[in-house]
């Protein structure tokens, strides 16, 4: 019989080997329907890795590392944490709730300068401490909590060479998190927060345009104030 894994369900398998060369496997929603279309992203020696379901819902992704995620349209993301190599993996995925984060239309061009950021906005409130960043092609922002000192921060980075996953280590020093999408349009992507086994708060949006946007280590006070700015994310057209 079958084994499907269920949206939020970690994959924890012991006596991790080393990283597989590849792993196939089939993706079907909870009807048992198979998915197309469903983005598959790993991470293995820094390196990054992609793969995409067929009209049947098969993949085949290289290299992968102990994190896998699977994301589509319409349907909550999944995370997978691998603790020893494997060959094959069915998934199951569930349709996303009706409280999936809907990213708004920017109130511009009258408050174009309140924002930051590209195609993807925030708007940070009055008086935050934001110190800007470009090169290379690269846009980035970081706001403070309360000062430039406080190692707190949020930050923007956009880049055409972005991964809009985290690494390996956000997941896996976790002591718990949860997984939602967000999306505008045919735009999407996950939004991913938790609590690391130190008890420091943390969170990461990332989407496939090359937009990233988290924090790390966070008091549970710096977090509610990244959180309020996170939710003043908007898409400019």
């Amino acid at each position: 019989m079958k084994t499907f894994i269920l949206c939020l369900i970690i994959l924890l398998i012991t006596s991790w080997m080393g990283s597989s060369s590849q792993i196939s496997g089939t993706v079907v929603s909870k009807l048992g329907e198979p998915i197309s279309g469903v983005r598959i992203r790993g991470r293995a020696d820094n390196q990054y890795t992609l793969a995409t379901t067929d009209e049947k819902g098969n993949f085949d992704i290289l290299q992968p590392g102990k994190i896998i995620f699977l994301q589509a349209l319409g349907y909550r993301p999944v995370v997978l944490v691998l603790n020893k190599p494997i060959t094959h993996i069915n998934v199951e995925m569930e349709e996303a709730s009706i409280s999936e984060f809907k990213v708004p239309t920017c109130l511009l061009p009258e408050h174009s300068r309140d924002y930051i950021g590209h195609a993807f906005m925030l708007r940070p409130p009055q008086g935050a401490i934001t110190v800007a960043g470009k090169g290379s092609g690269d846009l980035s922002h970081t706001i403070y909590y309360q000062s430039a000192q406080n190692s707190e921060s949020l930050v923007y980075y956009w880049s055409s060479t972005a991964l809009g996953i985290p690494d390996d280590d956000w997941i896996l020093g976790a002591k718990n998190f949860s997984i939602h999408s967000f999306r505008f349009g045919q735009y999407f992507g996950i939004d991913i927060r938790g609590i690391s086994k130190d008890g420091k708060h943390w969170r990461f949006l990332g989407d496939f345009g090359g937009m990233e946007i988290s924090y790390r280590n966070a008091s549970k006070e710096a977090a509610d104030y990244f959180d309020k700015i996170i939710g003043s994310l908007c898409l400019q057209q």
